[in-house]
């Protein structure tokens, strides 16, 4: 694991954004971060540690220490790291206050936390949730929290610490660091396990005594403990014989008690029919005094049947009597109601008609009165109308005024202005003629240029041409001069000679210097290279010569005044334009204003004719409006209008109606009465009553008659019952008596001699039947028992091992202490190899193991051992500089073995903080060679932080933290690579 950058906002003393990138700082393998005491140096590692378990560095401090109290904007911290060459981006905000948006005061916001990962295609998001944050780091990176500050980040005072700690605490230090706790959940867990075992054996043994109980109260004898089973067995038999004796005597018991019982029954049977009887006569006595009040009942009920079929004649008699007095009452009010309207008081179908045939004469006007309305609201906007119209025959008639009046002037006008076309076409000409002059004559100058540096540039590829063909002249007469060089260059070792025939080449001629063929075909290639060049800006120059030649033709003589002739030309031909275009302008306004004319004309005629419809159509309204009024005058008579008169007769008219409705129904209710009435008096006489008072007398309220029909029913039923017992009982003899005490006394003793016999069986039978099952349960549980402490015995074994509690445990000490030890040990002995080099074989560290018992953290207990004095003693008596490198020492051995733990865990960077203080020059040169040894041995990049200046001068690459002068409290950072 390697750190590779560092960015914070608002963090402890940094309350603005600064950044760290530690790749540039490791490439010397060793940088320091320096400043003044308090002004943030240790924060640098509390965001590192923040930002990856969401935790500072030190056991003491809190994470308020992260939230600067200068900051103005949010605190966070973000952090590069790379883990097995992939890297990753943490980034958390601590909980903070922040200022409201709105208002006053503050409002809090919570942590928030978020791990990428870098890949191919960008930052790939891995966690979003601070728990899931911190667990995803530890499983990246293969530690935890504690181990992290223990191998990678030494914190400022808690190695010193873990140095003097007591065996307590340095035993709670060591369990987080290499999770030993399991350990200890082991040990408790075989706890339970033993306290369950053992529970397990005593309810089994209970469950034994329990059932061996049982079966002595079952059983009523006493058990032999050692062998309750054959003890059970035994008494069973025993048992079984006194049941079976016992049985027979009961069945002669029963016997008895069957005789007895039936002669009870016997006696009871004649002295209850004898009771019956006895009933029944003074039932049937008591029956015959009420006789005639049951008969006056009969007569009632037969005068309330035979007045039942009145009823409806009686109700539509009572009916018709009240529906033929509201006829005579709807009769009067139709007639007051006629008289209100000023009418007759009676009905006349007469007069009915003549309404009706009146109000269809008012039909018509009735439509006119209700039209004149819209009538009045028509002439008004006709008469609107004819104003409209009045107004555009006005605006038409000025409209063709101005048109005349544009006419004239624009005639004037045209005839004021000259026709200067041909002066326009003659200046185009020229100006046409100068412009291809001036353009010829700009041209000519520009290829001129052109034309005098390509002569140069032609005149200098000739004379390089030269030059160029004037070596190769003498190259070749060089190697023509030298063939014996040339021959020589082709011999061949093995290979005779074209001149001697030899194989053997001792000695040939060589060349003053060599490559001679190659030099003559290079100055071959170059001067065929620059001919050509030569002939090509020879031939540009030649056709800029001729193109001069061309364009001072097209410029003519005097080219030079030709701009100031062109600039004249063109001021004449504008003038010319604007008098030709003035004119064709005013021409062609003249032309749109004779063209509007005709059109204006039309228009004034149009609205002339518009003006007199309208005229036509006012008046036209004015008398529809006026015959209108004169109609509804006449119709309405002397009523405020037609509709008045019409609402009156429609009034009158409904009355009329209504009274001869009333007429017609008086007449048919008086019938109606009349029927009913004959139709009652025949229902009477059928019924055998002399009139309705005395046949509504005899009816009955029908939970009378329910009642009464129940009362009688009831008599008779009890009649009939009585007449029937006295038939059946009519053999019993009422004189004979029965003593049926002495023979209930009998068939008691007989009863209660059978029962005690039955009880003693019965209890005796019972004893057995459940002494049997508990007989089988004892043997099942006697098995259980054993069977259980056979099964519990490994574990119980196991847990007394564990927990130091059997004999035979060397030391009595517990598991997870024993772990501890080994650990520590391999610590202490890591430790050793690193501080014998640093104190020159003087001091070594020794674990302290005597007095080992299961209540205490055993050999957790250090000393140092002084190779001067060959003695041990408390680490406490170390001097400063000696306490800060023999806690170094043992930091770094417990880095080692975590580093081991972890599965050899990739441990990029280590920080230690502080301490470096209390050394003096050799022992801190002792203590840089052994973290030189741990840079290159393992391949780790280590930052010191310290305000040594003597570690200042030795290592240059640094982070420098300074106090902010200007703010009091905040402080900056400058990296120096």
């Amino acid at each position: 694991m390697r750190i590779r950058g560092l960015r914070m906002q608002g963090v402890g003393s940094f309350a603005q954004q600064v950044s760290v990138d530690f790749e540039g700082l490791t490439s010397a393998g060793l940088f320091l971060i320096e400043g003044p005491t308090g002004s943030g140096k240790s924060t640098i590692l509390d965001a590192i540690v923040y930002a990856l378990y969401g935790s500072v560095a030190g056991s003491a401090s809190d994470l308020g220490r992260l939230d600067s109290h200068m900051r103005s904007e949010s605190p966070w911290v973000e952090l590069e790291f790379e883990v097995s060459g992939t890297t990753y981006l943490v980034r958390r905000s601590p909980a903070h206050e922040r200022a409201k948006k709105r208002g006053d005061g503050t409002t809090s916001v919570n942590a928030t936390a978020s791990l990428m990962v870098l890949t191919p295609d960008g930052l790939q998001e891995l966690a979003t949730r601070a728990s899931d944050v911190a667990e995803q780091v530890q499983g990246i990176i293969g530690l935890n929290k504690q181990q992290f500050v223990s191998t990678v980040v030494l914190a400022q005072g808690e190695f010193a610490n873990f140095l003097d700690a007591g065996t307590g605490e340095r035993a709670q230090i060591l369990e987080r660091i290499f999770g030993t706790e399991f350990y200890k959940r082991v040990e408790e867990q075989l706890q339970v396990m033993r306290r369950r075992a053992r529970t397990r054996r005593s309810d089994a043994d209970d469950a034994v005594a329990d059932m061996v109980e049982q079966c002595k109260g079952v059983l009523e004898v006493e058990l032999d403990q050692a062998d309750p089973l054959s003890a059970v067995d035994a008494a069973l038999l025993a048992l079984t014989a006194e049941v079976t004796v016992v049985r027979a005597s009961a069945a002669r018991a029963d016997a008895a008690m069957a005789a007895a019982e039936e002669d009870l029954r016997v006696a009871r049977s004649i002295a209850a029919d004898q009771v019956r009887k006895r009933s029944a006569l003074a039932r049937l006595a008591e029956l015959e005094t009420t006789r005639s009040q049951v008969q006056s009942w009969r007569t009632a009920l037969e005068a309330h049947r035979r007045a039942i079929p009145l009823v409806p004649a009686i109700g539509a008699w009572r009916t018709a009597v009240n529906e033929a007095a509201d006829a005579q009452s709807g009769l009067q009010a139709s007639a007051a109601r006629l008289q209100d309207l000023g009418e007759a008081p009676t009905a006349d179908p007469e007069r009915l008609d003549a309404l009706v045939g009146e109000l269809g004469g008012l039909g018509a006007a009735l439509q006119t009165e209700a039209a004149l309305p819209g009538l009045r609201v028509d002439l008004k906007q006709r008469q609107v109308q004819l104003q409209q119209a009045q107004m555009e025959l006005g605006e038409a008639q000025r409209a063709v005024e101005e048109v005349e009046t544009s006419i004239t002037r624009g005639t004037q006008e045209l005839e004021g202005l000259p026709d200067v076309s041909e002066r326009v076409a003659a200046q185009s000409g020229r100006v046409e003629m100068l412009q291809r002059r001036h353009d010829a004559w700009v041209q000519w100058c520009e290829v001129e240029q052109q034309h005098a540096a390509a002569v140069i540039h032609a005149a200098e590829a000739q004379e390089a041409w030269q030059s160029a063909d004037a070596a190769v002249r003498a190259a070749s007469q060089a190697h023509l001069r030298d063939h014996a060089v040339q021959l020589a260059a082709t011999l061949v070792d093995g290979q005779p000679c074209a001149v001697c025939g030899s194989q053997s080449h001792p000695a040939p001629a060589r060349p003053d210097k060599g490559g001679a063929v190659e030099d003559l075909v290079a100055l071959q290639e170059r001067a065929q290279e620059r001919q050509a060049l030569a002939m090509r800006l020879h031939g540009d120059a030649t056709k800029l010569s001729g193109l001069l030649e061309r364009l001072a033709a097209e410029a003519g003589p005097y080219a030079a005044q030709v701009p100031g002739q062109l600039a004249d030309a063109q001021s004449a031909l504008a003038d010319a334009q604007d008098q030709q275009g003035r004119r064709q302008q005013v021409a062609a306004q003249l032309q749109v204003l004779v063209g509007q004319r005709p059109s204006a004309t039309e228009a004034v005629t149009e609205a002339r004719l518009a003006e007199q419809r309208c005229a036509v159509q006012v008046q036209t309204a004015m008398d529809t409006l006026a015959s209108s009024e004169h109609i509804v005058e006449q119709r309405r008579l002397d009523h405020p209008s037609v509709a008045a008169r019409v609402c009156h007769l429609e009034a009158v008219r409904d009355a009329q109606r209504a009274a001869l409705e009333a007429l017609r129904l008086h007449q048919r209710r008086r019938e109606q009465l009349q029927r009913s009435l004959e139709v009652l008096d025949e229902t009477l006489e059928r019924a055998g009553f002399p009139a309705v008072d005395v046949a509504e007398a005899g009816l009955l309220d029908p939970s009378r008659v329910e009642d009464l029909e129940t009362e009688v029913k009831a008599w008779d039923d009890a009649l009939t019952d009585v007449e029937r017992t006295l038939r059946d009982l009519a053999d019993v003899d009422l004189d004979h008596a029965v003593d049926l005490e002495a023979i209930g006394e009998t068939c008691a003793a007989a009863t209660a001699h059978a029962r005690k016999a039955a009880a003693q069986a019965s209890a005796l039978q019972d004893r057995l039947e459940r002494a049997g099952p508990r007989r089988e349960q004892l043997q099942a549980r006697v098995e259980h028992a054993v069977q259980v402490r056979a099964d519990t015995e490994p574990v119980i074994r196991m847990a007394d091992l564990a927990t130091a509690q059997r004999h035979e445990v060397i030391h009595r000490v517990k598991l997870s202490s024993f772990v501890l030890m080994r650990r520590f040990e391999d610590v202490v002995s890591a430790a050793n190899d690193r501080l014998d080099a640093i104190s020159e074989g003087r001091y070594q560290l020794a674990v302290e193991g005597h007095g080992l018992d299961a209540r205490t953290q055993a050999g957790l207990d250090l000393r140092i051992y002084d190779g001067r004095s060959d003695s041990k003693r408390s680490t406490r008596s170390l001097s400063g500089g000696e306490r800060f490198y023999v806690s170094l020492a043992l930091a770094l051995g417990l880095a080692d073995v975590v580093r081991a733990e972890s599965g050899g865990v990739e441990l990029g960077t280590l920080f230690i903080d502080e301490g470096f203080g209390s050394l003096d020059s050799d022992v801190l040169e002792e203590v840089m060679d052994m973290l030189e040894q741990v840079r290159v041995g393992e391949d780790r990049v280590i930052g010191l932080i310290s305000h040594v200046d003597l570690l200042k001068g030795r290592i240059d690459p640094r982070i420098s933290v300074r106090r902010d002068p200007a703010r009091p409290g905040v402080s900056t950072l400058e990296v120096h690579v």
